[in-house]
C-alpha cells in the first residue's frame, strides 16, 4: 500500500513496508467465515484479536467448545483454539503426530490467503491507494467476492498445480466444520479445557 498520509509509521510493519492487517478464519474449502481488515501493520496480532468481533464470539462460533480453531505455535491453548505441543526435545511420537496433523491443515488459511492474492493481484503487488477507508473496502470486496468465486467453483486458475493435487490430502480425518485461523492470537482462556481436549484428541491418534 501506499504511505498513509494518517500515522504513517503505524503502518510500517517488521518487513520494513507499508501495510494493514487482515485477520482472517477460513473453512476447509478456502471460503472465509470471519475477517477483521483495517489495522495498522504494526499492531500486534494479539490487539488486532482483542478489537475484532471474534474475541468475543470466538468460543460461541466454536459451539463451546465442540469445534475449534487451529493456531501455530505463537498462540495460546484454549478450548476453542487449538495449537501444536512445543518441541522441547522430550515430545512423544503421538504429539508429533498432533503436530504434523495440525500443521497440515494450518494450510489451508494459507492456501486461502494465496488464492485471494493472485485472484486479485492488486492485494500481491501493492495498493496504490492512500484513503484507507478506500483499502480496508477494497480489501473486504475481494474477501467477499473470493468467497462468491468458491461458490461458483471458478477456482482452477487460481491455485498452484501442488495445491489442487493436496486438496484432499491436506484434511486429515472427517472435520467438516473445522475452521483454520490467521494472524490470531487467543487469550490464555479456558486453558484447562484446552490442554485437556488436545490430550484427548492426541490420545486418539
Amino acid at each position: 500500500m501506499c504511505t498513509p498520509y494518517v500515522n504513517p509509521d503505524a503502518f510500517y510493519n517488521r518487513k520494513k513496508f507499508h501495510c494493514t492487517v487482515l485477520q482472517a478464519v477460513c473453512r476447509e474449502d478456502l471460503r472465509f467465515t470471519d475477517i477483521c481488515v483495517g489495522f495498522p501493520g504494526r499492531v500486534h496480532d494479539a490487539r488486532v484479536l482483542r478489537n475484532s468481533d471474534l474475541w468475543a464470539t470466538g468460543l460461541n462460533k466454536c459451539q463451546q467448545g465442540e469445534y475449534h480453531i487451529l493456531g501455530d505455535a505463537a498462540y495460546p491453548l484454549t478450548q476453542w483454539l487449538l495449537t501444536p505441543y512445543k518441541n522441547n526435545g522430550h515430545l512423544t511420537n503421538r504429539q508429533r503426530l498432533y503436530n504434523t496433523a495440525l500443521s497440515r491443515r494450518r494450510e489451508v488459511i494459507e492456501r486461502a490467503f494465496g488464492m485471494l492474492k493472485r485472484r486479485f493481484r492488486r492485494l500481491k503487488l501493492g495498493i496504490d491507494i492512500i484513503n484507507l477507508h478506500e483499502i480496508n473496502t477494497l480489501i473486504l470486496a475481494s474477501c467477499v467476492l473470493h468467497n462468491i468465486c468458491i461458490l461458483q467453483n471458478d477456482i482452477e486458475d487460481f491455485e498452484d498445480e501442488d495445491e489442487a493435487d493436496n486438496r484432499y490430502a491436506l484434511l486429515l480425518g472427517n472435520e467438516g466444520d473445522l475452521q483454520m485461523v490467521g494472524n490470531v492470537i487467543v487469550p490464555n482462556q479456558r486453558g484447562i479445557e484446552g490442554r485437556i481436549k488436545r490430550i484427548v484428541m492426541t490420545n486418539n491418534l
